[in-house]
């Protein structure tokens, strides 16, 4: 009996799971699977299923897991624009800090807290005055706004594309561009597209208060 025993994987927990499934996604959903957590949790991928009867089900998990730690908080002292704006400032930063939430945009669009922003947001524009159905098509579009940058951004700084601005195009016709756009760093860029984005939800809230 003791030889037998010796020959079974540990027991893993459900918490053992989340947390090196979210290293994994780290580097993408695409070559993510239950055998390769499996191996690298020390175990089989029966192990796994015991505790989630499928991968859709685990990667579910995931996303509450990382959505557990981010506050999504509106100052509601500030002008409902500038609350939206230092929202998007703060969602952009804490989205980078979870790569493995990025990876799994299409998971998350849909959970409960994602949804629960979306409402809080809808209500801030609600309250500037427009209207209802409008304010949930923006709330959706600043959501996506901010993960396609964000996932934009951190899969730029994992290539090596960011180089080829200052390397591939220094012709003449486009060195004025080439030299002017943030390959590096991407805070000035991620500033003019918030400004650009609360720009037009001002003149929509101003179109409606006429």
């Amino acid at each position: 009996v003791q030889g037998i025993n010796m020959g079974r994987p540990a027991r893993i927990s459900k918490e053992q799971i989340l947390q090196q499934a979210r290293v994994l996604l780290r580097d993408g959903l695409e070559g993510f699977s239950i055998r390769k957590l499996a191996n690298a949790l020390g175990t089989v991928p029966t192990a796994l299923y015991n505790h989630y009867e499928s991968k859709d089900a685990l990667l579910d998990a995931v996303v509450a897991d990382a959505l557990a730690e981010i506050s999504f908080q509106f100052n509601n002292t500030l002008p409902w624009h500038e609350s939206i704006r230092q929202w998007m400032m703060n969602a952009r930063a804490t989205s980078l800090e979870h790569p493995e939430l990025l990876a799994l945009v299409d998971y998350a669009a849909a959970t409960p807290s994602i949804l629960s922003t979306m409402k809080d947001l809808s209500q801030i524009m609600q309250s500037a005055g427009i209207e209802k159905k409008e304010s949930y098509r923006q709330a959706q579009s600043l959501l996506w706004v901010v993960s396609a940058f964000s996932l934009f951004e951190a899969e730029f700084k994992r290539t090596t594309q960011s180089g080829r601005y200052q390397q591939s195009y220094i012709d003449r016709q486009f060195r004025d561009i080439s030299m002017s756009l943030h390959a590096e760093n991407s805070d000035k860029l991620w500033e003019s597209t918030v400004s650009r984005e609360i720009c037009g939800l001002m003149a929509l809230a101003n179109e409606k208060n006429k």
